[in-house]
């Protein structure tokens, strides 16, 4: 594909691939060229992948969430997420939307959701924001559920990041179990950078009452550190 002179010859070693986009998905190997496949040609030359893709293995339809569980196969729907421009980009988002609160609980799934909440357009990031909310409590105890919670601070706009704070300061314990975990960690590091006003003072509130526990774990010990940062830089009163 690298090697290909012009995006029409890009295209017919593309075309190679048709029918067999489920084979390539599976294989170790073969799931590469689809991604280059869609990394480089332009927009329309990859409907057929999507159209396969979202068929299914079988063809009776699903294909996106199957895709999205697979090891493989979510490689090439983040690639396909990161292009956009398509017709069938609306169907994609729809889909992974939809089956996001399941997605975002899955090992490899959740890297799909994360994916979308970066370089999807607004209007799917909105919606995504809303599935997180009403859903937060999964994040109790699924660690790649904190993944996507993390990402959702990191893109949120306007009043999304206030809105996602309420929503874990609400849930008692939530907070200082995403501080002392990898997956949940960056989310508080970017609300308590990034947030002003009343909700920022209850998340250091919340945060400040869990010290001694997070001072016995290697994230926690992370997130003591900026908070100290924050109360040295603060003027004085």
């Amino acid at each position: 594909m690298r090697e290909a002179r012009s995006n029409e010859e890009r295209a017919a070693l593309a075309g190679e691939l048709r029918g067999l986009v489920w084979q390539a998905i599976r294989c170790p190997n073969a799931n590469h060229a689809l991604q280059k496949c869609i990394e480089v040609l332009p927009a329309q030359a990859t409907n057929f992948i999507f159209d396969e893709l979202a068929a299914g293995p079988d063809g009776c339809g699903g294909g996106i969430g199957l895709a999205a569980r697979h090891r493989y196969g979510c490689r090439v729907l983040e690639r396909l997420v990161e292009q956009g421009h398509s017709d069938w980009y609306g169907a994609l988002l729809d889909a992974l939307v939809a089956d996001s609160a399941e997605l975002s609980v899955h090992a490899w799934g959740s890297y799909v959701i994360q994916s979308t909440l970066e370089h999807a357009p607004r209007k799917w990031r909105r919606k995504l924001h809303r599935m997180i909310e009403r859903n937060i409590g999964l994040a109790d105890t699924k660690p790649y559920a904190r993944a996507v919670i993390s990402k959702a601070i990191e893109n949120a706009e306007d009043g999304e990041l206030a809105s996602l704070a309420q929503a874990i300061s609400s849930r008692p314990g939530l907070l200082s179990r995403m501080a002392c975990t990898r997956h949940g960690y960056p989310g508080v590091l970017h609300l308590l950078r990034a947030l002003a006003g009343a909700e920022v003072h209850e998340i250091r509130r919340q945060l400040t009452e869990e010290m001694d526990t997070f001072r016995r774990t290697r994230y926690g010990r992370i997130v003591v550190a900026v908070l100290k940062d924050i109360a040295d830089a603060a003027p004085e009163q």
